[in-house]
């Protein structure tokens, strides 16, 4: 690899490691919802822990795939 790649990447994952962010275990209430919102709004489970981690948040989702702007 590139020495500069590795620069590049670790200046990265310093700037991430600032942004602090939540990990949330697909798990208990999170788990549930996810499963109804999925089975509900007929979407993939993936896109599903989005909106159901949102609705839990009381917060609002950003992302940029269009099939989930309609929900």
């Amino acid at each position: 690899m590139d020495g500069n790649y590795y620069i590049e990447c670790h200046a990265i994952s310093e700037m991430l490691d600032a942004f602090s962010f939540e990990l949330c275990p697909l798990m208990g209430n999170y788990a549930k919802k996810t499963v109804e919102v999925a089975y509900e709004d007929n979407i993939t489970v993936y896109d599903a822990q989005y909106i159901s981690l949102a609705m839990i948040k009381r917060t609002h989702i950003y992302k940029a795939d269009m099939n989930l702007r309609k929900n």
